[in-house]
């Protein structure tokens, strides 16, 4: 179960991240009384705190822990505060290895395009050449990954005026002055020189009635959550009807994890005043504590009574993310930007559901004017990234992914994406050194082992490329497209029998007609490369992927081709 503190620095994140800056800052105070000696919690203060003097403060606080830490060393050279050459740092890792020359690559059967062809028995032997150098049918480029996780959430404090979807110029926003590799990884809201917009606590509204009133919420900003309660006892002892004193002490509650005591007061809020959405949230945030599995209708109840209530959208997408239902994050994010919620995050959001929908023009369209709007986005370069990468436009994908990656380098995520684009613009070198990089963070990562696999394939390392292709199988012994890899692979080391039985493995199981219908592809040529060919075995091959239901029409075709020069050309 979560810590209270672990439970309080997420709430001080999701504050920053909806531009609640003086409740993180309450929050990271309070949890820095608990924990004095805690870096993340001084990091992440140095983002909110209002002066230059105390950001300053905050980050040297770090160094008094750790000398060496890297954010702080750097965000104080871009304060001013140290020197560049004081900062003792090291560049991203480069791995070593060793020189190796770009090879001419060609589809399977060396037609443009992939396509098969076998053009008579005198010529089949030319197919030896070059049968296993690349997938049947496939793109020769390498994938981002059979399974792409979503970006986890990223801060963003900086509110936009309402967005309109109106495609902006790739040119104009996409491309950014690189990142001096000394001061890489500081934190974004510093280095793009974010001024964040000041919020009040959601929901607290002023009453100037009361002095007990206006001491109660003092206290809830200073995180004196006790203080608050009691002062607002006062006042309720005077108004038991005043809803919002009922609002502040369950927020106050709540913040001190009474969740009980939060939730009748938030109940008791309601009870006097139905329409006040930031209770109808606060009951949410109970519910999701409790039952994290289950979205609360009370996000849509918050929303309801206030369309603009941004925290309401936020906690409710990164729900939807976590269960990948794109097409409801999709109709959140255009709801909040049709009602006029000033955020970019929002309009991110809406880019990643059209991402992984598959709408990567649209979804290109909304991922830039998040970013044009707000450069410490630090998501919306990785997203930009693998965008570009989807859309085939990988030279553009480089600079955004590389700037995710100075500032996240030990995410696995956008080395395995950048190491995709190297790769699919045939930098075999920098692809190596990205995969290999994710494979020092974690030895069995199965995108990298997959993709790197495919790099060594591609460079006719195929001992080294079965070696990937082995380990990946240990982590995801179910993946379908590695059975053929590791087809095409021991193929090509002579180990026939293992690849044939690669296959059967796809002909048994896998649900990708496409994917079978390679896999009889590359059977088939099997077959002819036998001596003496096995006609019939390919020519039953051939007929079984005109046969297959929703099979692409380029493969049928391709087949009937093929069925084709072996019945007239015997």
């Amino acid at each position: 179960m979560e810590s209270s503190s672990d439970t309080m620095l997420t709430e001080a994140i999701a504050a920053i991240r909806s531009g609640d800056n003086t409740h993180a800052r309450e929050l990271l105070t309070r949890l820095l009384r608990i924990d004095s000696a805690n870096q993340e919690y001084w990091l992440w203060l140095s983002t909110v705190v209002e002066s230059e003097r105390e950001r300053i403060y905050c980050l040297q606080s770090v160094l008094k822990q750790d000398p060496t830490n890297r954010a702080a060393l750097r965000g104080l050279a871009i304060l001013g505060a140290k020197q560049p050459s004081d900062i003792e740092l090291t560049g991203i890792l480069k791995i070593p290895h060793r020189k190796i020359e770009p090879p001419t690559r060609t589809s399977p059967i060396n037609i443009p395009g992939g396509k098969w062809i076998i053009l008579a028995a005198p010529i089949a032997a030319l197919v030896v050449m070059v049968l296993f150098v690349s997938f049947l049918f496939r793109p020769r480029s390498t994938s981002v990954a059979p399974t792409l996780p979503p970006p986890s959430p990223t801060l963003s404090p900086t509110p936009i005026a309402t967005a309109t979807h109106t495609p902006v110029p790739i040119e104009s926003v996409l491309i950014r002055t690189p990142i001096p590799t000394e001061l890489s990884g500081t934190p974004l809201a510093i280095f793009a020189g974010v001024s964040p917009t000041q919020t009040p606590y959601w929901g607290v509204t002023p009453n100037h009635n009361y002095e007990a009133y206006t001491s109660s919420v003092a206290a809830l900003m200073r995180g004196e959550y006790q203080k608050s309660i009691d002062y607002m006892e006062q006042v309720i002892r005077t108004d038991d009807k005043l809803s919002d004193a009922y609002f502040i002490r369950a927020e106050a509650y709540r913040n001190l994890g009474l969740l009980d005591e939060a939730e009748q007061e938030y109940q008791l809020a309601l009870q006097y005043n139905p329409s006040l959405a930031a209770a109808h949230l606060g009951l949410a945030r109970i519910q999701m504590i409790r039952n994290p599995n289950v979205l609360s209708e009370e996000f849509d109840l918050a929303i309801l009574h206030d369309p603009n209530l941004l925290p309401a959208y936020l906690e409710k997408a990164e729900f939807l993310v976590s269960q990948a239902q794109w097409e409801a994050l999709e109709e959140l994010s255009r709801s909040g930007l049709r009602a006029g919620v000033r955020s970019p995050l929002l309009q991110l959001h809406e880019g990643r559901a059209r991402y992984y929908l598959g709408r990567y023009e649209e979804a290109l369209d909304s991922i830039l004017l998040a970013t044009s709007s707000d450069e410490s986005i630090l998501d919306a370069y990785y997203l930009q990234g693998v965008t570009l990468i989807a859309l085939a436009r990988e030279e553009q994908s480089i600079s955004p992914l590389e700037t995710y990656n100075a500032y996240a380098i030990g995410d696995i995520h956008g080395w395995n994406a950048i190491g995709v684009a190297y790769n699919n613009i045939d930098n075999f070198v920098e692809a190596e050194t990205a995969f290999s990089y994710v494979l020092i963070l974690d030895e069995m990562n199965f995108v990298a082992l997959y993709n790197r696999g495919l790099l060594f394939m591609d460079l006719k390392r195929h001992e080294e490329a079965i070696a990937d292709f082995e380990k990946a199988k240990e982590v995801n012994p179910q993946s379908d497209a590695l059975e053929f890899a590791r087809a095409q692979g021991y193929f090509a080391l002579g180990e026939d029998q293992v690849a044939l039985e690669a296959l059967e493995v796809i002909f048994e199981r896998s649900l990708d007609p496409n994917l079978v219908a390679d896999a009889y592809a590359l059977q088939a040529l099997y077959y002819v490369n036998q001596t003496p060919p096995y006609i019939s075995e390919a020519i039953s091959n051939w007929e079984i992927i005109i046969q297959l239901e929703n099979v692409s029409e380029e493969r049928k075709d391709q087949a009937q081709n093929q069925l084709f020069m072996f019945v007239n050309f015997p």
